[in-house]
């Protein structure tokens, strides 16, 4: 006989667990440089925007932490207070980050080719290619040679 275990994913459940967990553990995993050049950009009334790949739950306290106030990443359909296991909308990877960047300077009216973007992988690629100053932070392999070949700068953050 097979015996049949049903796991229920509640909403309010994992977002308890992940804050638990940002306080505990991630939030000392951020780089210091990216929370000073957060702090620096907000403080000259700069847009900031997190666009992640990862489910929107678990960007939100890093986005909350760091006072970003637009945080994009992919949403669980909800039914009840339980997550079905469905995504809504689109997962943010590769050219979704790119198109949800042109979204966010159309609607607040930014100049691309003024804009900073950072990534470290070639997920963030069409990103990178869609801003006019585009930084590969800890880039993996692949796209440090994009970068080198294109120019782009290159940082090695560290803790």
């Amino acid at each position: 006989e097979v015996r049949r275990i049903d796991v229920i994913v509640r909403v309010e459940r994992d977002h308890a667990l992940m804050a638990s967990l940002y306080k505990e553990r991630l939030r000392d995993a951020i780089f210091p440089q990216a929370r000073a050049l957060i702090e620096q950009a907000l403080a000259a009334k700069m847009h900031v925007a997190i666009i992640s790949s990862t489910y929107r739950f678990m960007v939100e306290p890093f986005a909350q932490d760091l006072g970003v106030k637009d945080y994009f990443g992919c949403e669980l359909e909800v039914d009840a207070g339980v997550c079905t296991g469905s995504l809504r909308g689109p997962i943010y990877h590769q050219q979704h980050k790119a198109t949800r960047v042109h979204q966010l300077a159309e609607e607040r009216r930014i100049s691309l080719a003024h804009s900073y973007a950072f990534g470290d992988s070639t997920n963030d690629q069409p990103m990178l290619e869609a801003v006019g100053r585009p930084v590969a932070v800890n880039p993996s392999g692949a796209l440090r040679k994009v970068a080198r070949a294109r120019g782009w700068r290159v940082e090695a953050w560290s803790r």
